[in-house]
């Protein structure tokens, strides 16, 4: 099961979490079902979003996206998914 995960500009939102635990339920749904889930996901770190964050805050994009990747790993843990 392939999920099309947040662009990593900033922290994330209620928004990225009723995506997040939509596609946990499915796939825990797909599991209780009986079916063999492989789940990824991806997390997009190169966009102009992230780009246009980095500049209006003076800061490199990689550091931008590492920061708010790690926001969105905290949050997904505290969901429990």
């Amino acid at each position: 099961m392939y999920v099309c995960g947040p662009t990593v500009q900033a922290r994330p939102h209620v928004g990225h979490g009723r995506a997040a635990v939509a596609f946990d339920v499915v796939r825990r749904y797909l599991q209780w079902l009986g079916h063999e889930v492989t789940y990824v996901q991806n997390v997009t770190d190169v966009d102009d979003k992230i780009i246009a964050a980095a500049i209006e805050q003076g800061r490199d994009p990689n550091e931008v996206a590492e920061e708010a990747a790690g926001a969105f790993r905290a949050a997904y843990r505290r969901l429990g998914i």
